[in-house]
């Protein structure tokens, strides 16, 4: 039987567990949706894992799966996005560019735009409106001290997961929600009344 796959070719870490937690709460018909990082190390990909891309890019799907498929997450870390995805495209020749996702600013404003306003104060010490520009040294620079590590703070701004308060105050993730999700078969599960 042929498997149909999801990958999510992320960042780091803090994108791999945002994805992980956000997709968990989607209706899909995935036989497996696979979250991959790909960070960079001193501005280059790991060379094994560049050529395991250029080879899923090569197919524009799984090569073992003909009804696979695959999104490209990337921070635009202040950059454009036209030119971001024009640079990615060159490095992988085949990659589909409607299948690039540019995160703006960094992954971090996506996880201050998920926490509600009644619960930003406890976490941020201030709500925000828009999170667009929120950059990681930002971010961090908010963790509250009595947070014993970056993954507990993660772990319990997830909790409070609010979806509409996402949509609301930040661009790239509502994209990533009304766009790149449906262009890849994922909706968000509706609960009957």
């Amino acid at each position: 039987m042929i498997k149909k796959r999801l990958y999510i070719y992320v960042e780091g870490k803090r994108d791999r567990i945002f994805f992980n937690s956000l997709l968990n709460g989607m209706k899909h018909n995935y036989d497996k949706i696979i979250i991959k990082e790909y960070s960079e190390e001193d501005g280059k990909l790991k060379e094994d894992f560049k050529m395991k891309l250029k080879t899923h890019f090569q197919f524009s799907t799984d090569p073992y799966s003909p009804q696979s498929t695959y999104i490209f997450v990337r921070d635009s870390d202040g950059g454009c996005h036209n030119n971001l995805k024009n640079k990615i495209s060159a490095k992988y020749k085949n990659i589909d560019i409607k299948r690039i996702l540019i995160i703006r600013q960094e992954i971090e404003s996506w996880y201050a735009a998920i926490v509600p306003d009644e619960k930003a104060q406890e976490f941020f010490g201030k709500s925000f409106k828009n999170t667009d520009l929120v950059a990681k040294e930002h971010f961090n620079n908010l963790i509250p001290k009595k947070f014993s590590s970056e993954i507990d703070f993660l772990s319990e701004i997830l909790i409070h997961f609010s979806l509409q308060s996402a949509m609301i105050k930040n661009t790239s993730f509502r994209y990533f929600i009304e766009t790149m999700l449906p262009r890849v078969d994922i909706h968000l599960k509706t609960t009957d009344t």
